[in-house]
This record gives structure tokens, sequence and C-alpha cells, in this order.
């Protein structure tokens, strides 16, 4: 077969020999035997057809005990692959059960609806059964890979030594999702088909599921009417996720191995990627909000949730996923909007500073950097380095929310803005331009002032009750903007 390599970075050596490629460029050769594409892909992206089949649903990033370099799996609909050291590989195994690219809805029973309602002699959709995309959950277990594909629903490992993923012997079939606890127990969640079951086997070991009086496999039922969806290792407990429901499983030891307290209800994720542990603190999207825990269950307050669910395609939100970027304190969430199959948008969680962010971007699946020297995230084509380099696609701008300055029927004046911008680190102007929105009513037709070129301070002219604020790049740079400060002064009556 042929495969077509772009590249996304302009140093990046032509395989083979030759000029260096451009940005976007593309060049087309031979694929041994169509598995391996062992070309180094060092600067940036890698786009790899056709082995790269499917729709990236699920990364995950470790190092192999000998540490040689950092490995990188990668999950489809129907595949599963494997980078390191510039090969990427298919590892999918035999017999794999492969699943729907998008999300749908089983229609109901005849007669399930109201009388007259629809058309006649067929279901009612709101009755019928959701049917998620198919999503793999990946973990580790030491240095092998595991994980369990939702259309499929039998475990798997891989041992990085190994040509493809196994079944692991004698573990439950039609499982939903999994998770390894601190403890080095493999959590197999909805084992059976039993959308609430939590079945293990014995610890420090892969194959000995059955329970006896000399080992510490086991399973547990969740009480509840939610079905499992994720497992995430927390700070001192493994935090298992419903679609209803929070629960925690914390290791006691004894007959019972472990205790599976509720610590949340009616706090439950929206996808089996919709949760994230940040710094030992769960973050994640409910079906109408944000959530998080940290030895209890709190609502996180957001600027933005009417905007994220007011334009949301609730039928493909089993492609929901998150992410950490913990080099700057955050939590992302990517989700597709209305309009979309597939996520979309993105907002954003800053946890040290209390704030949120959103924009749009396409991109599946991803992972901090960890393993990696950058977070990597997909699109349904690229699996792609973040936050390197400064390459713009567009003017960058930060645009803030409204601000309320005038109390009741008074206005404010406003005729000076003190910028706080620096380049490089060093404290200077130049690189942006600041325009500012008014209005006098929430319902008014905004007044834009400006854009003004910055200086210390920038006069302006204006009267309002509620401003907001965009600044926009003028000159490409390292820049970086901090606290601006308004000069206000009461105003007559409106």
């Amino acid at each position: 077969p042929t495969s077509t390599v772009r590249y996304a970075a302009a140093t990046t050596a032509v395989p083979g020999g030759g000029s260096a490629a451009q940005i976007n460029d593309t060049m087309t050769y031979t694929v041994s035997g169509g598995a391996t594409l062992a070309e180094t892909l060092a600067n940036g992206s890698w786009d790899v057809e056709p082995l790269v089949d499917d729709t990236p649903r699920a990364m995950i990033g470790w190092r192999n005990n000998a540490a040689v370099a950092p490995q990188l799996a990668i999950g489809t609909s129907s595949h599963l692959y494997h980078f390191t050291q510039g090969a990427l590989v298919d590892r999918t195994p035999a017999g794999l059960t492969v699943g729907e690219k998008d999300s749908t809805f089983g229609v109901g029973a005849y007669g399930s609806a109201a009388y007259s309602a629809g058309a006649y002699g067929t279901g009612d959709p709101a009755q019928g059964s959701y049917i998620g995309a198919a999503t793999w959950t990946l973990d580790t277990w030491g240095d092998y890979l595991v994980g369990v594909l939702t259309s499929d629903g039998k475990l798997w490992v891989w041992d990085t030594v190994t040509a493809d993923l196994e079944q692991i012997a004698n573990s439950p079939v039609n499982c939903d999702s999994l998770v390894v606890t601190a403890e080095r127990f493999l959590f197999a969640l909805g084992a059976g088909g039993d959308p609430r079951l939590v079945k293990w086997p014995d610890r420090e070991t892969l194959t000995t599921w059955t329970p006896t009086d000399t080992n510490e496999a086991g399973d547990f039922p969740l009480p509840g009417e939610g079905i499992l969806m994720q497992g995430l290792r927390g700070k001192s407990e493994t935090l298992l996720f419903t679609d209803s429901d929070l629960f925690a499983a914390r290791y006691i030891g004894g007959t019972l191995i472990y205790g599976f307290p509720k610590v949340g209800s009616r706090c439950g994720v929206i996808s089996r990627h919709g949760a994230v542990v940040a710094e030992g603190r769960a973050f994640w999207m409910g079906q109408r909000g944000f959530f998080t825990y940290d030895g209890y269950v709190d609502t996180l307050e957001s600027d933005v949730s009417d905007y994220i669910f007011s334009d949301f395609n609730r039928t493909q939100r089993a492609k929901v996923w998150g992410m950490t970027m913990s080099d700057y304190g955050e939590v992302w969430w990517f989700y597709p909007s209305a309009s979309s199959q597939e996520c979309d948008r993105y907002v954003i969680y800053n946890y040290v500073e209390n704030h949120w962010s959103i924009g749009t971007l396409t991109r599946t699946c991803g992972i901090d950097r960890l393993a990696f020297e950058f977070p990597m995230m997909c699109s349904p084509t690229l699996v792609l380095d973040h936050e390197r380099g400064s390459t713009r696609i567009g003017t960058p701008f930060i645009e803030g929310g409204p601000m309320e300055v005038g109390n009741g029927g008074r206005t404010v004046d406003i005729d000076e803005l003190i910028p706080d911008e620096s380049v490089g680190g060093v404290q200077e102007l130049g690189s942006l331009n600041v325009t500012l929105f008014a209005r006098l009513y929430p319902t008014d037709t905004e007044v834009t002032h400006g854009p003004f070129s910055l200086a210390n301070p920038t006069t302006l002219r204006i009267s309002a009750r509620q401003v907001r604020v965009r600044a926009e790049e003028v000159s490409a740079g390292d820049w970086r903007m901090g606290l601006l400060r308004l000069n206000a002064q009461p105003g007559s009556r409106r």
C-alpha cells in the first residue's frame, strides 16, 4: 500500500534523504507489507494512511521498564496502534469486534409512544437504547498496556515484546471499561455484561479471577441506577464514575478486599473519558454542568455552562473527552457542538486561578506531556504535538466576558487604561492592541471603542454600565498580558 505523511515542522528531514519538507508538504512512498512505518518523524505531527484508518478515540503515553523511549498507544473504533522511536505499528488483536464510529439511538418498540404521536408503525427513538461511539479505555499495569474496546468487551494486554495484544486469560468478557488501582489490581468495569459490576483478579496477577480463601480476587456490584463509565486513580482511592453517581474504591483487605462507598449523587460523568485527575483532585463534565472531587463532591460554578450546553450535540456525547495541561494548571474538555459529529470545541478550567476559557478546535483525544516532551492530541487524521513553538494560524487574541461597572441607574465614565504587557519576559508595549465594547443595558447594542495602540496610560472616553475587553496581537512574539486597570469615575444617572 501507499502511505502519505503530512509533515508539520519545516525542519523535518524527508525520509530517505532529499531537501527538508515544508509545513503541510506531502510525500508518498510504499510501506513494506503495510504493517509498519519505520521512518523517524521526530518533529511535529504525523498522518499515516491507510494504517490509521479511523478516528482516534483514546491515547496513552508511558515508558516501559527499560526506559529506552516513550511509548504511545492510539485506539480507534476498529484498531489499536503503537508508536515509538519513529515506528508506527498496528497492534490490533485478532478477533477484535469493531464498533461504530458515531453514536446512535436504537429505535424504541412500536406502541411505546403516545397514541397518534409520530409516524404510524414506527418506534419512538426516545424510548430506544443509546449506542455510544466505540471507545477504548487504556491503562498500564506496570509497563504492560491493558485495554478494552466498548464494542468488543474483552480485556487485552500487551507486554511491549510480543507482536500484538492478547486476550487476558480467564478474564471476564462483555466489559465496558477498566482501571488499574494503586494497589496493582486490574478492575474490570461493567464485567460480564452487568453495567454496575466491578470485578478483579488476585493482586499482582492478570489471570487469577476466581476468588478463593487464599487470594484477593473478587467482585462487587455497585448499588444505584447508573452504569459504570470510567475509573481513575485518586489520592488514596480509586474513583469509579457512573452516569449518575460517584463511588470510591478503598482497599481494606480482609474478606471484602475493597469497600465501595458512594461519595457523590446526581453528579454522573457524561462520557467514558469525561473525567480527569489533576494534582490528586478529580474534575469532570456532567450531563449539564461540571463537578470536582477532593474528598467530597462539589459543583464547579461556570460562567460558560449555558454557552456549552445550549449548543451541544448530545447524541455524540460519548465522544466528549478531557485531559490535563499540568504545566498551566488547566483541565481541558473537548465536545461536539450542535452542528458537528466530532469534538470541535473546547472549554478550559484553570484550577489554580479559578477561571474558564472557551474556543474552537477539532481534537478527538489527547494526553498531557508526562512521558513525552510535549502534550499530544489527535485530530481525525493527525497526531499533533501541542504547546510547541509559536506558529500562528490567524491572529491570536484574548477576549473576556462583560464586566458590570455601573450600579443601578448610574453609569461609569472611563478615561484611562493602564496596560500590563510583557514580551519575552521583558515589560514593554507594542505587541497588542486593545478594543473595548461598552453597553448601557444588557440587551443594548454594543458600542466599539478602539482598537487602541497601548501607551502608559492609554487615553479613553467611554461611558457605560457594562464593558468587555479584547486584546489582539499586532506584532508576533512571546507576549503576556497581565492585569489591565481602568481609571473610572461615577457618571450621570440614566
